[in-house]
Parts: C-alpha cells; structure tokens; sequence
C-alpha cells in the first residue's frame, strides 16, 4: 500500500510538472503570436477603474514597459478626439447589451504621432450576471489604413468609372465619376 502511495504521488507530480511545462509552452507561444502581429492584451476591471494593458500594447500606444497609467481615464486621453466619443460609445454599447465589442480608431500617442488600432474585447460577468471586466487585444493596424486611403486615393484619381462590391453585393466605394454616370450620389 505505501509503494501504491508513492507511486500515486510520483505520478502527480509528473503530471503537474508536464502541465506547467505546457502552461509556460503555451504562454511563449501566444508572446510570440501577438509581437509578431504587433498586437497587446488588455484587461478593464469596471468595479475599480482600472486597465492593465501588457508590454506589447504600452509600446504600440508608445509607453515605456510599465509605465502606463493603469486607469481607464489614461487609456480614454489616448484616443483620438475625433474618434473618442465613437469609441467610448462602441465599449458603453457592448457593456449595456452584454456583448463582446470591435472597434477601429486612432490614439495619438506622447510624442504626437497618430497611429490606427483594432481593439476586440469580451465581457465577463460576475457572479450576479452583472458586468464585470472586459479582456482584449489591441493590433496596430496603421499600415492597412494607409493602404486602404491610398487605395481610395488611386479609385478617385482613376479615369473611369470604378465600383467596389462586397461579397454581399453592396458597393462599398464608388467614384465621382461614376457618380457623374449613374447619377446617384455616394451615399445614394
């Protein structure tokens, strides 16, 4: 019985010890995954007002590791003017309606530059079902909004008349001169 015991044991320390081997396997690779799309997580606790956001998001927003604030007052001063109140409405909407939220804005960050991110998130209640925090991630998305304005850049400028249609067949991005043909206007 005592050798049974002792096996039992040696056995659940194995097995504990592969587990924290794939919990810190499994942790590296999701560090990795997200530098490498140049993404951060973020955590919102609403009962206390506070954001944690990881190293990777504190650089994308251009924070020092460590440094940001921690308060969702210093995460709402890094939105964009023009997009804050889209945003804050976006993150009150998805609370109200107890749903996870996305969201593309623009944050300007300490030393002036603007710079375009994606930000998902999802909802956890607490144990009365009522709102709790929200987890996320956040991508910098800059270079794809930049290539989309030049795209629509080069439609405009374009010598003939240009129609995109999604997969749903609903234009999406017309030019002028197209309206000129069709005679609708864009948002017609």
């Amino acid at each position: 019985e005592h050798a049974a015991l002792l096996e039992r044991d040696r056995a659940a320390r194995h097995d504990a010890e592969r587990a924290r081997r794939e919990a810190e396997t499994a942790t590296e690779q999701l560090r990795v995954a997200l530098e490498a799309g140049r993404m951060g997580t973020w955590e919102y606790t609403m009962r206390t007002g506070t954001v944690k956001w990881s190293p990777g998001l504190e650089a994308i927003h251009g924070f020092a590791p460590g440094s940001f604030p921690g308060t969702f007052e210093a995460f709402r001063n890094e939105i964009h003017p023009a997009d804050r109140n889209h945003v804050l409405q976006a993150i009150g909407q998805a609370v109200k309606e107890r749903r996870d939220h996305h969201v593309e804005y623009r944050i300007v960050r300490a030393d002036g530059s603007v710079r375009w991110v994606e930000g998902r998130g999802q909802l956890f209640l607490d144990d009365a079902q009522q709102p709790d925090r929200m987890v996320g991630v956040c991508a910098d998305v800059t270079e794809r909004k930049q290539a989309e304005e030049r795209f629509r850049m080069a439609v405009e400028a374009a010598p003939a008349a240009m129609i995109m249609i999604d997969e749903r067949g609903t234009i999406v991005l017309i030019n002028a001169l197209t309206e000129q043909l069709l005679g609708y206007s864009r948002h017609e």
